[in-house]
Order: C-alpha cells, then sequence, then structure tokens
C-alpha cells in the first residue's frame, strides 16, 4: 500500500469518525490538522531513487548526512550509500530531507598552531635600529564530532605583547576563515593573517630617559578560536595562558602534534 493510499484511508476513516461523534467544522478543521501533522511523522516519503549510472530503486531515507545516505528498502533491508553514486535530482531531494530531518551534532574540536615567519626588515631611525618581522600562525584543527561537517566558520585571534614606552602591551589581530567540507576525525592545517612585529634596537651608547632597556621586542603570546557552525558558536577553544580572552573558552590546549 502505497503513501497516497494510505492517507485516502486515513481520512475517510476521519470522516466516518466526524459523521459518528458529530462533529462541527471549525472542530473538524482542528482535528484534520492534527492528524495531517501526525500522519506527516508516522508515515515516511517511499519513492524511485536512481544512481548516476542509471539502476534505480524503491526505498524511504532512513538517515542522512554529508556524504552518506540510508535508504530502506520495501523488502525491509537497509542500505547504505555514498551520496556521490545517485542522480543530482535525488541528492537535491536527500539535501532537503536533511534539512527537515536534522542530526543531533555532538560537536567536538582539538586544535593547536605553529608560528612562522615569513619576512623580516630592517631600517635606520636616527639611533634605533629597527626590525619588522612578518609573522603567520598555523592553525592545526581535526573535527572529533565524528560526522562530516561543511561550511564551518573559524573566528581567530592572534594575541602579542607590543612595547609601549618600555612597556608589553597585549593587543590581537583577528580574522577568520571558513571550511568548506571537514570529515570526521579529519586534521586541517589553516594559515592566519599576517602579523607585523617590530624589534627596536638602540645603539652608539644612547639610553632612553624613560629608563627603557636599549633593546624591546614585541613576541607572539597566543590564540583564540571560535568555531561556528549553522550560524551559531558550537566550540571555543584558547591555547595556553589564553582562556581568560574568550569568556567562554574551552576545548584542548597543544592537544595536537606541533
Amino acid at each position: 500500500m502505497g503513501l497516497t493510499e494510505v492517507t485516502f484511508l486515513e481520512m475517510s476513516q476521519v470522516n466516518y469518525l466526524m459523521k459518528l461523534m458529530k462533529i462541527r467544522p471549525f472542530r473538524a478543521l482542528a482535528l484534520i490538522t492534527c492528524l495531517a501533522a501526525l500522519l506527516g511523522t508516522a508515515y515516511s516519503e517511499i519513492r524511485t531513487f536512481t544512481s548516476s549510472d542509471g539502476r534505480s530503486v524503491d526505498a524511504e531515507i532512513v538517515a542522512a548526512t554529508a556524504e552518506d545516505v540510508t535508504l530502506k528498502l520495501a523488502a525491509g533491508q537497509t542500505l547504505a550509500t555514498p551520496l556521490s553514486r545517485f542522480s543530482l535530482e535525488d541528492q537535491k531531494f536527500i539535501a532537503a530531507w536533511r534539512k527537515q530531518n536534522p542530526v543531533k551534532i555532538n560537536y567536538s574540536f582539538q586544535a593547536s598552531y605553529t608560528k612562522e615567519k615569513t619576512d623580516s626588515m630592517k631600517a635606520k631611525r636616527g639611533s634605533e635600529t629597527i626590525t619588522t618581522e612578518t609573522w603567520v600562525c598555523k592553525m592545526k584543527v581535526a573535527n572529533r564530532s565524528g560526522q562530516t561537517l561543511e561550511n564551518v566558520k573559524l573566528d581567530y585571534s592572534v594575541f602579542y605583547n607590543q612595547m609601549d614606552m618600555g612597556k608589553p602591551v597585549l593587543r590581537r589581530s583577528n580574522g577568520s576563515v571558513t571550511i568548506p567540507k571537514i570529515r570526521g576525525n579529519e586534521e586541517l592545517v589553516l594559515p592566519t593573517g599576517e602579523v607585523k612585529l617590530n624589534s627596536v634596537q638602540l645603539e652608539g651608547g644612547y639610553y632612553y630617559t624613560d629608563g627603557s632597556r636599549a633593546r624591546q621586542k614585541d613576541a607572539l603570546a597566543g590564540m583564540t578560536i571560535s568555531f561556528k557552525h549553522e550560524g551559531r558558536e558550537v566550540f571555543t577553544w584558547a591555547s595556553q595562558g589564553m582562556e581568560g580572552k574568550t569568556g567562554t573558552a574551552s576545548g584542548t590546549q597543544g592537544s595536537l602534534s606541533q
């Protein structure tokens, strides 16, 4: 018996019950609405799925992810198949089904970072020699949720100490990167934007009247990462010493090999 036949049978029974119980039309409308919602959850849609090589099968979707779909065949067996093996029309149908039947995701990530100097320039300013270095941090992130995730956005902050009047002042450089797809347990390395760090060396026997040291150097301090999926923050990570910079920082510190 198909979905249309079942629905027609059920609605026929509803009409009979309405007459038997003498339910008025405005109450009948509410009853029909409730039954329609129940019917929508009680019966899955059985349709013909076609593979990319032209073979077809009648089945209903049991579960679907960004990469695979599990079908229940008419005989009762279940079949797990890569999404890429279906026709484009079926892939669109499966994508729509996923939106209507979201899977609970237990978000879990691990992260670490390394730093790399990519450039260095020197310049003279009176008795000072100023060296400007360009640094890039490389974020190493791993998806431990066990599921393939699409369009994961990473909002990051690179913290560094900048010397100001002989004292270090903590500053940050913000940026973001979007991962189109990351599979379960997959690890990726992603570069941040550039950070400029200066070092100043006072030469020729001169000294600073405020007592500052003759050599002053900016330095990288750490990172925080906010993981966002489907428009909301789902996980945060902070490197050692940076926990208090996010307010809700969690995750692991140095959890991946440097």
